[in-house]
């Protein structure tokens, strides 16, 4: 890579990380929209909202941070989707191999952190099925879909382009991928950076995924089985549907 196109990519994954920090406040512009008052409470924004229109608001605010990156990676994604549909058995097969690495990784990491410490679940699990309970079928479409795209190509896509070079942009983006799981976690106890063992084996796992496949519908294909299977496991053992 010449160093032109090197610097370019590190400034696109700038901004797109950057963007992904701040579109959750396109919610509030669509709450405005709609004729909802936004209320200032000990610095926090309050809205007034059930938690139906709010999941609505999220997955608005998805949508179109999910546009704005289809528009900036048609090529890829209109290339990697032909090879991933003509190559699926190859592709799925190393996805699903080092997924379930993955999974067994963070299965046993989060069992041994809840019987040696005395923390609770992840702060973001935990948000998760409340999200979960409150609305299980916008939460369904939200996780399972919307969050694996737009997170495959902000951690793995934007990632890969800055850093080609194999390891640095497998551990790189795992490790970033598994701080923003837990660092709200980190307000209660630093013990909570215990939790970067699990979500950050899942994370370098799906970086190790697309650095063999070279297409980004690999890692988006398993991230939304496996948000799609945790969240169908919660909706069932709840009863909720």
């Amino acid at each position: 890579m010449d160093i032109k196109r090197k610097y370019k990519n590190i400034i696109i994954l700038g901004i797109i990380f950057l963007l992904f920090y701040i579109y959750p406040l396109l919610q509030l512009l669509y709450a405005k929209m709609i004729g909802i008052d936004i209320i200032y409470k000990n610095e926090e924004i309050i809205l007034n909202i059930s938690d139906d229109l709010s999941l609505f608001l999220k997955l608005l605010a998805d949508i179109t941070f999910g546009a704005m990156l289809i528009i900036f990676y048609r090529k890829t994604i209109a290339k990697d989707f032909k090879e991933f549909i003509h190559k699926f058995g190859e592709i799925s097969d190393i996805a699903i191999k080092y997924w379930v690495i993955g999974l067994a990784i963070m299965a046993t990491s989060n069992i041994l952190i809840a019987k040696f410490t005395s923390l609770e679940m992840a702060t973001n699990q935990e948000s998760v099925n409340n999200i979960i309970t409150s609305s299980p079928i916008l939460a369904l479409i939200i996780t399972t879909f919307c969050a694996p795209f737009i997170e495959e190509l902000v951690f793995r896509k934007s990632f890969k382009d800055a850093m080609p070079s194999k390891w640095p942009f497998i551990l790189t983006s795992g490790i970033v991928f598994g701080a923003i799981h837990v660092i709200s976690t980190l307000s209660t106890s630093l013990l909570g950076l215990l939790y970067l063992i699990p979500y950050c084996s899942l994370g370098i796992c799906f970086g190790i995924i697309y650095y063999k496949t070279d297409n980004i519908f690999s890692t988006i294909f398993i991230h939304m089985i496996h948000n799609g299977a945790l969240v169908l496991l919660y909706i069932l053992s709840k009863g909720l549907i």
